[in-house]
């Protein structure tokens, strides 16, 4: 009786630890992604707290975008890879551009859109389809200024109660965009 007890004790013993074994990866991974979402919500809540003291505001973060509310009015700014809601139709967005960031701001009860992208195409073809295609706006200021790293050019330019800002420049890949645009304050 005894030595039946031992076998199946020493059977039991060597499945548990082949079934823990063969089980540790997974549980080291489940840990790890337990830990990583841990300190994520921990960063995520600190970046919150850090922000709503400092403006005084609401901070909400989700996986792609960051909302900040205050007296002053609302910030969204998005990862996402598209426009931000509401921006203005009749702003030309030049073709094949990868929008790489989008943010939205409220102030003083008017909005103001930022977008980046990227363009394959070369700054100075940017630069001259943007002088060809803002029609209906009236280009108010064009400066290009070259170094080291390529050229940049800033275009500003209004239309009605707009206020169109680019900022067009060459990158390793092409050219890297930046376009804002808002209402003129009266």
């Amino acid at each position: 009786m005894k030595k039946t007890l031992v076998v199946v004790v020493t059977i039991s013993l060597g499945l548990f630890m082949l079934f823990s074994l063969s089980s540790c990866n997974a549980r080291e991974k489940a840990t790890e992604n337990i830990t990583e979402e841990a300190t994520e919500e921990a960063t995520e809540e600190a970046i919150e707290e850090a922000i709503e003291e400092e403006s005084e505001g609401k901070v909400d973060i989700t996986e792609d975008t960051m909302t900040v509310e205050s007296d002053e009015g609302e910030t969204v700014f998005s990862n996402k890879a598209e426009l931000p809601e509401g921006f203005p139709a009749d702003v030309p967005l030049y073709p094949d551009m990868t929008i790489t960031s989008s943010m939205k701001s409220l102030e003083d009860n008017k909005e103001v859109f930022y977008i980046t992208a990227d363009i394959s195409a070369p700054s100075d073809e940017v630069v001259s389809w943007y002088e060809n295609n803002l029609t209906g706006w009236k280009i108010d200021s064009e400066i290009t200024e070259a170094g080291e790293n390529g050229k940049t050019t800033a275009i500003g330019a209004t239309r009605d109660s707009y206020l169109l800002g680019l900022w067009i420049g060459d990158t390793d890949k092409g050219t890297s965009i930046t376009l804002s645009v808002g209402k003129e304050e009266n």
